[in-house]
C-alpha cells in the first residue's frame, strides 16, 4: 500500500477549505480542489474515493481544533465564566480561522456529512447544552430552549467574527467582554448578577 504524503495531504485539505470561501461546498469540484493544491487531478484519487470522502476527512480534521481543546481545562470553573471561556475560545477561532469556520458551516448543512460526523458534531455540542443545563437548574440561566439560547450567542458570536476578518470590529479584551456581556445579559436570569 502507498504511503500518504502529508504534504500533498495538507495542500490537498488547505485548498478544499479555501475554495469553500469561494465557491461554497456546492460549487467543490475535485478538479478544482487540485488545481488549487497545485497536484495533478488523479492525486486526490490516491487519497480519497470521491469528495464526499474527502470532504468528511477535511471535516474530521478541523473539528478536532477549537473548543475541544479548552473543554477539560475548565470544568471545574463557575458555569459563567465556562460559557465565557467556550465563548471567547469560539470568537478567536472563528476570527483567525474565518475560512475553516465556513467550510465547518457549510459542510454541517450538507447532505454529504457523514453519519459519524453527524454524531462528532452532535458530541461537539453536547457539552454546551449540558452546562445550559446545568445552569438553569441552578435558576442561573432563563429557562429557555437550548437551541434558543445557542443561536443567540453564536449566531451574535460568528457575526461579530465575521466583521472582525473584514477589520470593521475591534477585538480588543473589552471589546470581547463587553459583546459576551450583551449575550450573557440577554440569557441570565434577571434574580441573577
Amino acid at each position: 500500500m502507498r504511503t500518504k504524503d502529508e504534504n500533498k495531504l495538507m495542500a490537498i485539505f488547505d485548498a478544499t477549505v479555501s475554495l469553500t470561501a469561494k465557491v461554497g461546498i456546492a460549487g467543490l469540484k475535485m478538479s478544482l480542489i487540485a488545481k488549487e493544491a497545485e497536484i495533478a487531478a488523479g492525486t486526490i484519487y490516491l487519497y480519497y474515493k470521491n469528495k464526499k470522502d474527502l470532504l468528511n476527512a477535511v471535516y474530521t480534521n478541523l473539528k478536532s481544533e477549537g473548543i475541544f481543546s479548552v473543554i477539560g481545562k475548565i470544568e471545574h470553573l463557575p458555569i459563567q465564566v465556562q460559557l465565557f471561556r467556550l465563548w471567547e475560545v469560539a470568537f478567536e477561532y472563528h476570527v483567525a480561522n474565518i475560512n475553516k469556520s465556513v467550510f465547518i458551516e457549510q459542510f454541517e448543512l450538507s447532505p454529504m456529512i457523514s453519519s459519524e460526523n453527524k454524531v462528532m458534531e452532535e458530541d461537539s455540542m453536547s457539552y454546551l447544552h449540558k452546562t445550559l443545563e446545568e445552569a438553569k437548574k441552578r435558576g442561573i440561566v432563563k429557562p429557555i430552549d437550548n437551541h434558543i439560547i445557542m443561536s443567540l450567542i453564536l449566531g451574535f458570536m460568528k457575526h461579530l467574527a465575521a466583521q472582525a476578518t473584514k477589520d470593521s470590529l475591534d477585538t480588543s479584551e473589552d471589546v470581547k467582554h463587553l459583546c459576551y456581556s450583551m449575550c450573557w445579559n440577554a440569557i441570565r436570569e434577571n434574580n441573577n448578577e
